[in-house]
């Protein structure tokens, strides 16, 4: 088995306030690669670094302020609340096709119900 030049009687090296440039020395090989298995990081410390182990699976989506990312679409049918469904998920199988819909928004009438002829689409 290939061995690291350095440390490698002890099997592993620590990386906790060292120099990144020493700890990649000492995680070398003789052939020139390096051995990630011998590197022994704290746990719970992340170095600055984002995880990639699965343990952070939900990515944290910046705010956005402003109506940049909104359209208003006009001409929208005026339908009854009965087919209110429908018609949104129309529009967002229109839509999507020009990006990731995050949020689409369609006023109704508060007296009668239907919608009032047009949509807000946040992307």
């Amino acid at each position: 088995p290939r061995r690291a030049m350095a440390d490698a009687a002890v099997g592993s090296v620590p990386a906790a306030g060292k120099d990144p440039r020493e700890v990649l020395k000492q995680l070398q090989l003789e052939d020139g690669s390096f051995d990630v298995d011998l590197l022994h990081l704290e746990p719970g410390e992340d170095y600055g670094y984002a995880s990639d182990d699965g343990a952070d699976e939900e990515e944290d989506i910046e705010e956005e302020q402003g109506l940049d990312s909104v359209i208003c679409v006009d001409n929208v049918p005026a339908i009854p609340e009965t087919k209110y469904d429908k018609l949104c998920n129309v529009l967002r199988k229109i839509f999507s096709q020009v990006g990731t819909i995050r949020d689409l928004v369609m006023p109704k009438d508060s007296e009668t119900g239907s919608t009032k002829g047009y949509c807000f689409i946040e992307f």
